[in-house]
């Protein structure tokens, strides 16, 4: 068997992955943008991004351009597939040979008659035929909630397997995480992820632990505090050593009026006290559209710009693309309307009003064509609260009333699908 060390990053990968292929399924909320948009991302002009929309207006290919000191040139380019339901289907890389594109690897997504992700499989393509890198296989609750997966992936040319289960909590909150690894086809207990939370749904400690001589041994511990909008004031790591807990790490963050991160900072636990590690800084214009984002890293007693491939920069748009970038020491955006997709959306939506509220609000929409139409409602961790099949909807303007009931304070989100678009937007109770 591998060390417990080697073992332990293998299954915080697996972790870092589960949640990334969550990150492409469009049920799964968070995005604080609300302008449609296509994207050029510039690093220090060294390298763009161009990205190209469907009439769903999700991502259907990502072009990234190298700067050889005179001219733009071809570096790799992605394409990505959906399903009349707007789910992610396939995904492809592809990298620049100054001749023609090669393939590199993909991704290939199946969905239940739920609509819920069953399975995922990466792939790489190795002397001229794809070759398995990782799958995933999911099973469900009967509240839609994900009962547990099955994991297959190669570490150093040797298959690896591990398996989860969930428990929650009577809000829908993930409670417990436990990782089972097979080995000498037998299963065993390899490590275990317990999160608490506090009144208004939000995550206050995640705790994660081994399992080593036939018990449960504390390894690390998450610690995490909020401000009374929601949002995100500082998050500690501590590691359990010498039958003790010991500081790490810890990060905070601020933001402007409108709840908009505009800053993070990353310190490090060392000789008693907290010292500098890293930051970033967050612009935004006039309409809170995020225009830049710049990293810097201590070093020699001074903030320097520094690009780092662990360090990645993350934010969405309002129908929840994500964009992630590495190794950047600043990135710039440009937002652009994309008028051609608004022309051809039936549906333009307003903001919920009142908005923030403590009883009720209403959503309105316009119809420019019948449609089938439904709404959820969601939790500020994803977590769906409640959804409502509205049916077919004649052209015109209509209204949902959304009653804030015994829910706490907090953000919310709402996620509508009207035939097969969707659009999502926050809602913040307050009382």
């Amino acid at each position: 068997m591998k060390t417990l060390t080697t073992l332990f990053i293998l299954f915080f990968a697996s972790l870092l992955a589960s949640e990334a292929i969550q990150k492409k399924c469009p049920e799964i909320l968070g995005t604080e943008y609300v302008v449609e948009i296509n994207a050029n991302i510039i690093n220090d002009g060294k390298r763009r991004y161009i990205y190209e929309y469907d009439n769903n207006r999700k991502i259907s290919k990502e072009t990234a351009l190298n700067f050889d000191g005179e001219n733009w040139q071809n570096y790799t380019e992605s394409t990505y597939s959906y399903n009349s339901n707007g789910d992610l289907t396939y995904y492809l890389n592809e990298y620049w040979t100054n001749i023609n594109w090669m393939l590199s690897h993909r991704e290939r997504y199946r969905y239940d008659e739920n609509n819920q992700l069953i399975e995922m499989v990466e792939e790489k393509f190795d002397d001229g035929e794809w070759v398995l890198r990782e799958k995933y296989r999911y099973t469900y609750n009967q509240d839609g909630t994900v009962a547990g997966y099955l994991s297959d992936f190669y570490l150093f040319n040797k298959l690896r397997q591990f398996r989860y289960f969930f428990t929650y909590n009577t809000k829908g909150n993930e409670t417990v995480k436990l990782c089972e690894i097979y080995e000498d086809e037998v299963w065993e207990f390899f490590s275990r992820a317990s999160s608490s939370y506090d009144d208004n749904g939000n995550l206050t400690c995640f705790r994660i632990e081994d399992w080593k001589s036939n018990s449960w041994v504390d390894k690390f511990e998450y610690t995490y505090t909020y401000d009374s909008k929601g949002n995100l004031l500082e998050s500690r790591s501590e590691i359990f050593i010498d039958d003790n807990w010991a500081n790490t790490d810890r990060e905070t963050y601020t933001y402007n009026q409108d709840n908009f991160e505009i800053s993070f900072l990353s310190e490090n636990w060392q000789d008693g006290q907290w010292n500098n590690d890293e930051r970033t800084f967050r612009t935004y214009d006039a309409s809170n559209n995020l225009s830049s984002i710049t990293h810097e890293r201590w070093l020699d007693d001074e903030w320097v710009r520094f690009s780092d491939r662990y360090t990645i920069f993350e934010f969405s748009d309002s129908y929840i693309n994500s964009y992630a970038f590495s190794d950047y020491d600043k990135i710039e955006i440009t937002w652009q309307e994309i008028t051609s997709v608004l022309e051809q959306n039936p549906a333009i939506f307003t903001s919920a009003a009142p908005n923030p509220f403590s009883e009720s609000t209403e959503i309105k929409y316009t119809l420019k064509e019948p449609a089938q139409v439904s709404i959820a409602f969601y939790d500020n961790m994803g977590n769906m609260i409640s959804s409502e099949q509205l049916g077919q909807m004649d052209t015109g303007e209509h209204s949902h009333q959304f009653s804030s009931g015994n829910l706490s304070q907090g953000m919310y989100y709402y996620l509508i699908r009207i035939g097969n678009q969707s659009q999502s937007g926050k809602l913040v109770i307050v009382k």
